[in-house]
């Protein structure tokens, strides 16, 4: 992971700040492990909508009803976190822009296919609108060019800025993830093969590179 950060230094993977074991007794239950990371979405705009994108069809869809339960439960101006069906539009960047992401997307999926990763999201938010006055603030001198505009890349014509990166990269296609697959596919068959197929970490990396 550091080698991958360090001959990559634009990854949209989480940039992983540092490791916290808290213990507040004596058995193994009372540990509690953090991860402290960096926030895709460290802005001082409006997130408007946000979409957890895996690249799949298998229920990755936020229903009006799944919406409506969410905003009783936390507001009325609070959207939940939508999926790929919900997706409905395309992102209107530059044609720089466009190869060079989907380059890092190929790069950091790549990595985790040979970690035998799976399970990952492409997470993204979307401001609605041009900020106040048009005015961009000069970036950060080590920000990439993911994070430019308000801490990510702006549209073209600038109509929004959009924020991206790779979320969930901890789950690895370990024995119980085989055994789980087989059940579903074998025994179950409550998803189709093509679905199941693509919780492997091949199948994770190769449907992130669809253009």
């Amino acid at each position: 992971y550091v080698d991958h950060c360090k001959n990559n230094p634009e990854t949209l993977l989480p940039k992983i700040y540092g490791l916290i074991k808290v213990q507040i007794g004596v058995r193994p239950q009372d540990i509690i492990r953090l991860m402290i990371c960096n926030n895709v979405f460290d802005t001082v705009l409006s997130v408007d909508v946000k979409f957890d994108l895996k690249g799949s069809t298998a229920n990755r869809f936020v229903s009006q009803e799944q919406r409506l339960h969410y905003q009783n439960k936390h507001g009325a101006n609070k959207l939940p976190t939508l999926k790929d069906l919900n997706l409905k539009g395309k992102m209107s960047v530059s044609t720089d822009m466009k190869h060079a992401l989907l380059r890092q997307i190929k790069l950091d999926s790549g990595f985790l296919n040979r970690m035998k990763i799976m399970d990952y999201s492409l997470l993204l938010g979307v401001h609605e609108s041009e900020p106040a006055g048009g005015v961009i603030p000069e970036p950060q001198a080590y920000c990439s060019r993911f994070e430019k505009c308000f801490g990510g890349i702006a549209a073209e014509p600038m109509r929004a800025i959009y924020f991206v990166g790779i979320i969930d990269m901890l789950q690895q296609y370990t024995a119980g993830k085989k055994v789980e697959r087989f059940l579903k596919t074998k025994i179950l068959k409550g998803a189709t093969a093509a679905e199941q197929a693509a919780k492997r970490p091949f199948f994770s990396s190769r449907k992130f590179r669809i253009e």
